[in-house]
């Protein structure tokens, strides 16, 4: 079975996120983070091995954040289409938890 992203899906999945009621905003995005991996496979068969270097490009680009924001996108396009085989995993992210205290105001700036 060749996997390919086409527009014909792109479409079908944009009706699908607007179903589950997602915001306009969030349907554009998720479709241009799809688009954006179209572009990279271009127009090739889409399997894990190609996602795994489109994922390792994302790292070289891409705060982790944005990234992983992209990978949900794509996961969820996946999910959408049953290619579940097709997943991948998010980057480890971990949280600031104390803020940096270069950026902490004095009494005097906070006046």
């Amino acid at each position: 079975m060749d996997r390919l992203v086409t527009e014909s899906l792109l479409d079908r999945f944009a009706r699908e996120l607007l179903q589950q009621e997602k915001s306009p905003s969030t349907v554009a995005k998720y479709l241009r983070d799809v688009r954006a991996f179209q572009r990279f496979a271009a127009g090739g068969r889409v399997d894990k091995d190609l996602v795994l270097r489109y994922k390792r490009q994302l790292q070289q680009g891409y705060a982790t954040a944005s990234a992983n924001s992209m990978l949900v996108a794509l996961g969820c396009f996946f999910h959408f289409l049953g290619w579940e085989d097709c997943r991948v995993r998010l980057f480890k992210c971990q949280r600031r938890v104390f803020r940096d205290r270069a950026r902490e105001l004095s009494r005097e700036e906070y006046l």
